[in-house]
């Protein structure tokens, strides 16, 4: 069957939600958040770390100490805590990667050590153009732990600047650039709102980047969500949060809140990949009034297709739609699956992600509004889904979905 354009605008990547936590020690109690370097990390020091990071960043350092303030008092500093971090500090990128020391005599050496290694293991996670950005901070508990915390994004775009609050019937305007050397052709804007499904909003093309325009149409908390496409595959590469007339909270001061369909009972038995199907047709099934979807049939050759395609990205270490394998539509007309319309979404969780790993994948590829809307596309009648867990903890998750042909 022939490709077309709405095929590969239905694809949907989520971040790579990881978290490298060298941890020495871990404290609670008071935390003093040192917005400033400390003796074993000042002057030059400092200036080499950062070297090695990449790019200094003032709002990913504030990320990066509320981090490590976090860390401090024993709280979670999963890669949801990086991201909600980050978004707090007006920097809203979604493949941040972050490593935290805790130690009561942490010294230059061992932090050196300890991330100099993981500075240059990292591959770039932005694709062509992005530019690779860090933010260091520390907090100190009272037990006279310090905590240091490193954030690296490999920065594909830009957000310019997006009220965080606005009122109901109020036009915004959603403007990113790209580096040069970044493709933005294939750039749009998908918009959630309080309830209900995402929506792609118009989107136009300039000279640096994209741009798009919306209506914040009833009260509550929205999410604006950039996506690009690379060689890889589209995916998204910023996320805002805009509250309509009501007050603005801060994200990382949320409590984890489930997503619909994360709680659906399953029978005993029930294995990884039949539970992650289970929840996003739980999740088709609450969503209320006319956005309700019918649910989809289990469709093995889709099962197939999707435990390949996890398989694949593991062995290469890399989160896209298309690994060297083609993109979705090219393996289901390689396995001579009928479709109309296809679409698949990936979700990676690093080793400190939570426990229950398969609601914890639903949840991440829920708050996602491309993510979001693939699992409510009422055109999609079929899913197959994979869950892949490596000795360390490392998930990789695929769910794939087909209209009939």
């Amino acid at each position: 069957m022939r490709s077309s354009p709405l095929v590969r605008r239905l694809f949907a990547t989520i971040a790579p939600l990881f978290l490298a936590a060298p941890a020495f020690a871990q404290s609670a109690g008071t935390v003093t958040d040192t917005a400033s370097p400390s003796a074993y990390v000042g002057g030059d020091a400092w200036a080499s770390l950062r070297t090695a990071c990449g790019t200094a960043d003032a709002r990913i350092d504030r990320a990066a100490r509320a981090l490590a303030a976090s860390h401090a008092r024993g709280e979670a500093t999963d890669g949801r805590a990086v991201t909600n971090a980050l978004r707090d500090a007006g920097d809203p990128h979604v493949w941040p990667r972050s490593a935290v020391l805790a130690s009561k005599d942490l010294d230059l050496a061992t932090a050196k050590e300890k991330l100099l290694p993981y500075f240059q293991g990292l591959a770039k996670s932005g694709g062509a153009g992005a530019v690779r950005r860090c933010g260091l901070g520390e907090a100190r508990a009272d037990d006279g732990t310090t905590h240091l915390a490193v954030i690296v994004v490999d920065a594909p775009a830009e957000l310019v600047a997006l009220p965080r609050q606005g009122r109901t019937g109020q036009w915004l305007t959603v403007e990113a650039t790209f580096p040069e050397g970044a493709t933005a052709t294939d750039g749009k804007v998908v918009i959630v709102g309080p309830d209900g499904k995402p929506r792609t909003v118009p989107t136009s093309t300039t000279e640096k980047g994209i741009k798009a325009r919306f209506a914040l149409d009833r009260p509550g908390a929205f999410t604006v969500q950039v996506l690009a496409t690379s060689e890889e595959g589209p995916r998204p590469v910023l996320e805002a949060p805009v509250f309509a007339d009501v007050t603005p909270t801060n994200a990382s001061s949320l409590p984890p809140a489930l997503a619909p369909g994360e709680d659906a009972p399953l029978p005993p038995g029930t294995d990884a990949p039949h539970a992650l199907a289970t929840m996003a047709n739980a999740a088709r099934g609450q969503t209320v009034g006319t956005e309700k979807a019918a649910p989809l049939r289990w469709d093995p050759a889709l099962a197939t297709l999707a435990a390949s395609h996890a398989a694949a990205m593991r062995a290469k270490g890399v989160l896209a739609h298309d690994v060297g394998n083609g993109d979705p539509a090219a393996r289901l007309r390689a396995a001579n699956v009928g479709f109309r319309y296809a679409g698949e979404n990936v979700v990676r969780l690093g080793p400190g992600d939570g426990e229950n790993r398969v609601g914890l994948a639903h949840r991440r590829l829920w708050e996602s509004p491309s993510h979001r809307g693939n699992v409510l596309n009422a055109q999609y009648t079929r899913i197959g889904t994979a869950i892949l867990v490596e000795s360390d903890g490392t998930l990789w998750g695929v769910e794939l979905f087909a209209s009939d042909p």
